[in-house]
C-alpha cells in the first residue's frame, strides 16, 4: 500500500507562508484557526494566550485566531526568541490545532485549551497530519519537517521519535509505503535534494 501526500510538489518546493486555514468540526462545531496580522474584534472579548514569551520581547512574531463556528474564541500570541524563521503554518491534527513557525511546534488542544510546544532544533518547515495523505491505516498521527529532521507525534500530541540528520536546508515527505517513510532532504541548496527512507516505528533508517 502506499501512501501519497496530497499536496506533494515534485519540485520539492512548497510554499506554505501563507499559513492556510486550519477547520475541523468538533463537538458539533465548528472549530478554524488562521495566521493574521491584524484582527478586527475586541480582543478583550476573546481568550489570549502568550506563547513562549520572554520578558524581554515586545510584539508578538506570530498572531493566531482560533474560530468556533466563525467567532474568535481565542488569540494565540506567538513569540520568537533568536530563532531561525523561515515558514509558518496551522492545521488540524484529531484534537488539536497544530501551529508550526520558527523553530517550534504548537499543539493547541481543541479538548483542554491548553497549549503545549516543541523545539525542534531548527527552523520549522512544513506539517504533515496523517488525515492529509491517502491512507486506510490510522489517520491520527502528525509528522513534523524541519530544515534538517522528521518528527512524528503520536494522536495525543506527544512526541514519539525525532530523525536523523536528512537534509540542511528543507525535508519533506514524499510517501509512505510499508510502514516506510519516503521523502528528500537537501544538502546543497538550491537543488540538491537526496532520497531518503525512514521507517515510520521509529524514524530510524530504512535498510
Amino acid at each position: 500500500m502506499t501512501i501519497r501526500n496530497k499536496s506533494y510538489n515534485k519540485s520539492l518546493v512548497q510554499d506554505r507562508r501563507s499559513g492556510p486555514t486550519a477547520k475541523i468540526l468538533y463537538d458539533k462545531k465548528m472549530i478554524s484557526a488562521k495566521f493574521v496580522e491584524q484582527y478586527d474584534f475586541d480582543a478583550s472579548n476573546v481568550t489570549c494566550i502568550d506563547v513562549c514569551k520572554n520578558t524581554v520581547l515586545g510584539s508578538p512574531n506570530y498572531q493566531v485566531v482560533i474560530y468556533t463556528d466563525e467567532e474568535p474564541t481565542y488569540l494565540l500570541k506567538i513569540y520568537l526568541f533568536d530563532e531561525s524563521d523561515c515558514f509558518h503554518e496551522v492545521k488540524y491534527s484529531k484534537n488539536f490545532i497544530v501551529i508550526g513557525c520558527g523553530e517550534k511546534v504548537h499543539f493547541f488542544s481543541i479538548e483542554n485549551k491548553n497549549i503545549h510546544s516543541y523545539d525542534l532544533k531548527d527552523y520549522f518547515g512544513h506539517l504533515y497530519p496523517s488525515h492529509d495523505i491517502e491512507s486506510d491505516v490510522i489517520k491520527s498521527d502528525t509528522y513534523v519537517a524541519s530544515a534538517s529532521r522528521l518528527f512524528k507525534f503520536s494522536p495525543s500530541g506527544k512526541l514519539e521519535w525525532e530523525s536523523e540528520i536528512l537534509g540542511i536546508d528543507g525535508v519533506v515527505i514524499d510517501e509512505i509505503e510499508n510502514n516506510v517513510i519516503r521523502g528528500a532532504g537537501e544538502y546543497d541548496p538550491p537543488g540538491g535534494w537526496e532520497r531518503f527512507e525512514v521507517r515510520v516505528s521509529d524514524g530510524k533508517i530504512a535498510i
